[in-house]
């Protein structure tokens, strides 16, 4: 959602900016329904690459928009609690 200033500041009317996120969910939704529906025949090789590679684009997400972000806006802690953040989550993965 932070783009969604960035499109305002390059002069996209609301209505625009609203219409490509109403989109976006849409989009968004289908895939789910489709991956669901198809994950089930998968085989684990074909689950591992699939996690892999939305892995690969969340981490991509971060680096590009949400970090630079982050450290323009934010204080000194950013880095240790952005560490902190992928150790909960890899343990939250391994205990559950």
């Amino acid at each position: 959602m932070s783009g969604t200033m960035g499109m305002k500041t390059a002069g996209m009317s609301p209505k625009s900016i609203i219409l490509l996120w109403v989109i976006t969910v849409i989009v968004t939704v289908l895939s789910c329904i489709a991956g669901y529906a198809f994950s089930g025949t998968a085989g684990p090789l074909v689950h591992s690459a699939i996690m892999a590679f939305a892995s690969g684009a969340i981490l991509a997400m971060l680096c590009d928009t949400m970090i630079p972000e982050a450290f323009k806006f934010g204080e000194r802690f950013v880095a240790l609690v952005t560490v902190l953040g992928f150790f909960l989550a890899f343990m939250l993965s391994k205990l559950f």
